[in-house]
């Protein structure tokens, strides 16, 4: 998951929750996602 993650990151995917989304990461765990990026650090929600 983490290089498709990376991937989507690089193609320059939005991160308010598209780039999760597109990785077919469920819409229920998109809180477990919003506390921080993995591959900028930085909060997706910003």
């Amino acid at each position: 998951m983490d290089q498709a993650v990376l991937s989507m990151a690089t193609d320059g995917t939005d991160h308010a929750g598209g780039q999760f989304t597109t990785v077919g990461t469920p819409a229920l765990a998109q809180p477990f996602l919003v506390a921080l990026d993995p591959v900028t650090g930085l909060r997706v929600s910003d």
